[in-house]
């Protein structure tokens, strides 16, 4: 399953042992990266990567993807901030937030 940003904020059932992708646009030539802010309850976080522009054009930004790995039953979120890593959390230009019903 691949979530994405229109995903955040509405719970998204899903299985125990299963995996769950997470996938947002991200600018790393502008310093704005995805980060984990917080990951609550049975979850673990599998990886992070990121995906450049397949066109390879300069400054372009792509794909930042994390897999998350459902532990066991019940709830669980990931809280992802979208910031320059240097800046103070109040710069923080956005954050999103999943939130998990494993079954």
């Amino acid at each position: 399953m691949v979530l994405r940003k229109q995903d955040a904020g509405a719970p998204v059932a899903v299985h125990a042992a299963s995996t769950v992708t997470i996938a947002v646009d991200e600018h790393p030539t502008t310093g704005f990266v995805w980060t984990v802010e917080t990951l609550e309850g049975a979850v673990t976080l599998m990886s992070s990567s990121f995906a450049p522009d397949p066109h390879g054009r300069p400054g372009a930004g792509g794909e930042r993807r994390f897999e998350v790995r459902a532990d066991a039953p019940g709830s669980a979120s990931l809280r992802l901030r979208y910031a320059r890593r240097w800046e103070p959390p109040a710069a923080t230009a956005e954050r999103l937030a999943f939130v998990f019903q494993i079954t």
